[in-house]
């Protein structure tokens, strides 16, 4: 009689009886060590080191002379004030508007009483 044998599988030449696939843990352990080197952090440059630690010193003059002094009034166009009005209607605040258009609260409130 002929025995019934499965098939041959590579990789599978040296199994034990009782485990299907011998080589399993190893590339278990080869697939992690190679996503542990793919995440681990890059050894840092050493220029880029050197920048991070002494930053440049803020001088406190120059920030409060690049501040652009706002106008006297500032006109909105009719698309401005429909845009303002859209972002108002989906709960934008008249302070957060302001800040996106770069104008005092009081300029907006303004032009929407005007409008």
């Amino acid at each position: 009689m002929a025995e019934t044998r499965p098939p041959h599988r590579p990789g599978n030449q040296g199994a034990k009886p009782g485990e299907r696939f011998p080589n399993d843990r190893e590339r278990a352990n080869r697939a992690r060590a190679a996503a542990e080197a793919l995440f681990a952090p890059k050894s840092p440059d050493p220029e880029a080191a050197a920048a991070t630690r002494a930053p440049a010193p803020v001088r406190r003059e120059a920030i409060g002379a690049a501040a652009p002094k706002p106008s006297a009034r500032h006109e909105f166009s009719a698309l401005q004030l429909a845009r303002i009005r859209g972002w108002m209607k989906y709960g934008m605040t008249v302070a957060q508007v302001a800040e996106v258009c770069g104008v005092p609260i009081a300029e907006i409130e303004r032009a929407l009483r005007q409008s």
